[in-house]
């Protein structure tokens, strides 16, 4: 897992690995990602890699599409990722200006 955040920028980047246990055969993986923009998606299936299409999906979740569907099994997906850092909001990712110091924050409305 990797996750680059300097305060007093706009945007953060990340890369992540997931477990997967699928139970049943599946054609998505959905995924929480509030405002996160995919730039590369992959699932390792053993003996090979499958590319991934992701998509955002109402803002807070994104689709990830393997390019065939996945069996029941173990599986890790991998997936690097950037996401805004606002100045505005209190929720998600945000960052506030104090002293002449930028401090970035987490949070969730949940």
């Amino acid at each position: 897992m990797d996750l680059e955040i300097v305060p007093g920028e706009d945007h953060f980047t990340g890369s992540v690995e997931i477990s997967l246990a699928v139970a049943e055969t599946a054609r998505v993986v959905w995924l929480h990602g509030k405002s996160l923009i995919v730039g590369s998606a992959a699932i390792d299936a053993g003996a090979t890699w499958l590319d991934a299409k992701a998509d955002a999906a109402g803002g807070d979740f994104i689709a990830i599409t393997p390019q065939r569907d996945l069996p029941p099994g173990s599986y890790i997906l991998r997936i690097t990722y950037t996401g805004e850092i606002s100045r505005n909001l209190t929720d998600g990712v945000f960052q506030q200006q104090q002293g002449g110091d930028w401090y970035v924050f987490t949070s969730s409305s949940r």
